[in-house]
């Protein structure tokens, strides 16, 4: 009967053995599992973020869209008004032209003579007052009568052509008054 007891013991002593090892990989396993959740609940929350970010660069991407679209439209109502001005510009500069032909032609100029001056000072119609002060200039300079000094008949040529050039340009003065400034 010893020898039974003895074996009980023995088995007893087993079993709490394999009592104490099933319960240390029982508490292993839970860490392991409570290791591999906490993971799991990690990559979630990263997919979760992910998933977050992505919305927030989409509606971003939509945003910076919508903000070019409108920067866009504000830049083509810009131009609108800009082109806008430019014709309320071009149509105050005809009209002020229109009415300065009419005082010419009330003054007995005429476009004719108006045009023979441009011609003459070798200009186009729609040329700026600076561009008429440098024809004047450099035609005064070319045709000047102390250029010929030795050649009479020379001089005098360059004497009536510097009168017809001092001519356009004053009649020409007040009709391109202001445009260029």
């Amino acid at each position: 009967m010893e020898e039974f007891t003895f074996f009980i013991t023995i088995i007893a002593f087993m079993i709490s053995i394999l009592a104490y090892r099933r319960s240390k990989i029982i508490k292993d396993l839970k860490r392991q599992l409570e290791s591999e959740l906490s993971l799991f609940q990690r990559k979630k929350q990263i997919e979760d973020s992910a998933a977050i970010i992505a919305s927030s660069m989409e509606r971003i991407v939509n945003v910076s869209e919508r903000l070019k679209r409108e920067q866009e439209r504000k830049e083509r109502e810009r131009e609108r008004e800009r082109r806008k001005e430019e014709k309320i510009e071009q149509e105050k500069r005809n009209q002020e032209r229109r009415e300065r032909n009419k005082k010419d032609e009330e003054k007995g100029w005429g476009n004719e003579k108006i045009v023979r001056c441009f011609e003459t000072l070798g200009l186009k119609p729609n040329a700026t007052r600076e561009e008429l002060n440098q024809a004047y200039r450099d035609l005064a300079q070319i045709w000047h009568p102390d250029r010929f000094p030795n050649n009479p008949r020379l001089r005098e040529k360059a004497n009536e052509k510097l009168k017809e050039i001092n001519a356009a340009y004053e009649i020409l003065k007040p009709h391109i008054a202001g445009k260029g400034e």
